[in-house]
């Protein structure tokens, strides 16, 4: 029997594990795709057994051993120039020479019958552990367990005799412990993690007398592990809160505020208590001011009103109308000029328009049409130069209101035509008015203004009003494809020369930096204009691709 036919047999367990017809590709093949080549039949010919198959080489016969490739690593491709025909022979069963194998405990990629397979590899042994060794038998991994009394590491950890490295088994199997903690055997993990005694727990070593909640015996945790008063405890140790010459305990300042007595101006404070003057501000005892956040003084609210302080805003307390911004109190509270009953400020009406109250009403007084609920502010008689708010007339055939064309433009919601005037681009149905002559107009290639479609000033863009696109841009210009620069190249937002080493097909280029005169030929396979495109000379006129 063959040894490929005891190789196949030997591993037909594994086999079955494999893609249908044993040809999966591993990633670590790359077909060559020959020079118009018909593929052999080396998958199917393995299967029947026989060692070699033929084809023909492409039109014309092969010319060489490269023309015969089948894409296969488990044949050898033969051309015969003679007669221009290739022959497959199937290359001998096992491992490919110079393939790494990969993390495939046992196995390799190989041959058998001429097919891409799985072979074993018994030198590809994964590393030993401390409580278990492995080896490879004819592609099967064989595991050795050591005892469960091998040791693995530091005391107690040792083998459980399944590979596994452990510790402990119970509380009694870890290392005593001070008086503030107790021995735990975390049998989940196997491994020792003293536990700590709650905070408060009686204890005597390193002259402590209770335990923190760090495992640690100290003097006290709180206020009542001390002897009393003046006694309190501060970082987990007793001592007097006044009269010591520091700041501790609850203390604000030295010896003053918290349980203390009170302190003095300019001493720390947390709170009005603290201080002598009941007044702190920023955390220091002080007099009554406008800035200590508290209602004091002659205030009307906090830090604001009175004869001292700055006038209140809207909402709060005042006590008249000079207590506030607005000068407005109404019913003890300042309220908002744009809500008061009355023409005042920047209003052009009462409570409304000037910018900083809502829009006026059709009817009402405006300076301009932004005072105006329907945008529309003009003047129709009355008093010099009084103008008030209109309804929209964008229908009367008339151009009035603030219009910049009949009926368009302005407030209107349609758009003006070419030659009708305009104030800004939003009023112009091109979107485009000429600043210099007011007037409408249609953005052209040629106007030194970056408009319509163009991706920068006069080039780029798909052109205008269907006359084509504006000429392609140059090199540093915007852009927002390869069909607005001049070089073909668009990077960016920005038109870049072209390049044949930039691994993008563009400029003249047929294929990627290749053909179109300019770069080097392109390779067969590769699409082409002319056979001057092509390393071969010849261009297929159906596929257009080098041959």
């Amino acid at each position: 029997m063959q040894r490929s036919t005891i190789l196949a047999l030997a591993f037909l367990s594994f086999a079955a594990l494999l893609p249908a017809a044993c040809t999966q590709n591993f990633g670590l093949f790359e077909p060559s795709g020959g020079v118009g080549g018909a593929s052999s039949a080396s998958s199917g010919s393995a299967s029947s057994g026989s060692t070699s198959t033929s084809s023909t080489g492409g039109a014309g016969g092969c010319k060489a051993d490269p023309d015969c490739s089948d894409s296969n690593p488990c044949t050898t491709d033969t051309c015969n120039k003679a007669t221009g025909k290739c022959s497959h022979a199937k290359v001998p069963d096992g491992p490919l020479s110079g393939v790494m194998p990969g993390s495939m405990n046992c196995m390799t990629p190989g041959c058998v019958m001429g097919a891409q397979a799985m072979v074993p590899a018994d030198m590809n042994v994964p590393p030993n552990t401390s409580c278990a060794t492995f080896k490879c038998s004819m592609g099967n991994l064989q595991t050795n367990n050591l005892p469960p009394t091998t040791s693995c590491g530091m005391a107690p950890e040792h083998c459980d005799g399944m590979g596994a490295c452990v510790g402990c088994k119970m509380d009694s199997d870890c290392p005593g412990v001070g008086d503030c903690q107790q021995q735990h055997c975390d049998t989940g993990m196997m491994k020792c993690s003293p536990t700590n005694k709650a905070s408060g727990t009686p204890c005597s070593s390193n002259g402590g007398k209770v335990c923190d909640d760090q495992g640690a015996c100290v003097h006290c945790v709180q206020d009542g592990d001390c002897n009393g008063p003046p006694e309190i405890c501060v970082s987990k140790t007793c001592m007097s809160s006044c009269g010591d010459g520091k700041k501790d305990g609850n203390e604000t300042d030295v010896d003053c505020g918290g349980a203390c007595p009170r302190c003095a101006d300019g001493k720390t404070c947390n709170d009005d208590a603290d201080c002598v003057s009941q007044v702190c501000t920023n955390n220091k005892c002080a007099m009554p001011s406008c800035t200590d956040g508290v209602q004091n003084g002659t205030e009307t609210d906090t830090d604001c009103g009175g004869n001292a302080c700055p006038k209140c805003g809207t909402g709060k307390m005042c006590g008249n109308n000079g207590d506030c911004q607005s000068d407005v109190c109404n019913g003890g509270v300042c309220i908002d000029q744009c809500s008061d009953g009355v023409k005042d400020g920047m209003e052009t009406d009462v409570d409304c328009g000037g910018g900083t109250c809502g829009k006026c009403a059709n009817g009402k007084m405006c300076s301009a049409g932004s005072d105006c609920t329907s945008g529309d502010c003009y003047h129709t008689g009355g008093g010099a130069g009084q103008k008030t708010c209109h309804a929209n007339l964008c229908n009367d055939g008339v151009k009035d209101g603030n219009e910049t064309g009949v009926d368009c433009g302005g407030p209107c919601a349609a758009k003006c035509a070419d030659g009708v005037g305009c104030l800004g681009d939003a009023d112009c149905m091109n979107g485009f008015c000429n600043l210099m002559t007011k007037q409408c107009a249609t953005p052209t290639c040629s106007d030194t203004l970056k408009n319509g479609n163009e991706t920068d000033v006069d080039c780029g863009g798909a052109g205008f009003m269907g006359a084509g696109a504006c000429p392609k841009c140059a090199n540093g210009k915007v852009c927002a494809a390869d069909g607005d620069c001049a070089s073909g190249t668009c990077i960016g937002q920005l038109c870049y020369p072209s390049s044949c080493a930039d691994g993008i097909k563009n400029g003249a280029e047929t294929d990627v930096d290749c053909g179109g005169g300019a770069c080097p030929k392109c390779a067969n396979g590769l699409h082409c204009m002319a056979g001057s495109d092509c390393v071969s000379g010849n261009c297929n006129g159906g596929s257009m691709k080098c041959m």
